[in-house]
């Protein structure tokens, strides 16, 4: 899946291939990923991120939004929180404190959540709150 990562510091980058890593907290961090066809699947900004640990990613004021990966490029949900911790090999992004999800119909926000991208699931722990703005005509059938 092609790459793309935009920050407004310059950091050490090896040979293709290798992970980016830098012990300065890197300010105006975004990271793409697009389709194989080019259209923009994830979108993943942040104030500032603590590259040190590249499997371990430190975000802060973290938004993560989702796009339906085709031509139409829908925005389908975004994500956000004050801090995060992205795991790029698993696809994983979680956090100890608030997050809020926000999609067409629909509010969620908590605490102690992950996001696991590859299952397209979101697990709040603590603080659970769902305000669903769309008629429910359809969720006892």
């Amino acid at each position: 899946m092609p790459l793309w990562l935009g920050w407004s510091t310059c950091v050490h980058a090896q040979a293709p291939g290798s992970r980016v890593a830098t012990t300065a907290p890197v300010k105006g961090y975004s990271v793409s990923f697009f389709s194989d066809e080019g259209y923009r699947k994830v979108r993943l900004r942040g104030d500032s991120a603590d590259l040190a640990n590249p499997e371990q990613v430190v975000l802060t004021n973290m938004e993560l939004t989702a796009y339906s990966g085709d031509e139409s490029m829908t925005e389908e949900s975004v994500l956000r929180a004050p801090t995060a911790v992205l795991e790029p090999q698993t696809e994983l992004v979680f956090g100890p404190a608030s997050v809020q999800l926000n999609r067409p119909g629909l509010e969620l926000t908590g605490e102690q959540w992950s996001y696991d991208h590859a299952a397209k699931t979101i697990h709040i722990r603590a603080r659970a709150r769902i305000v669903i703005n769309d008629a429910l005509d359809h969720l006892l059938q």
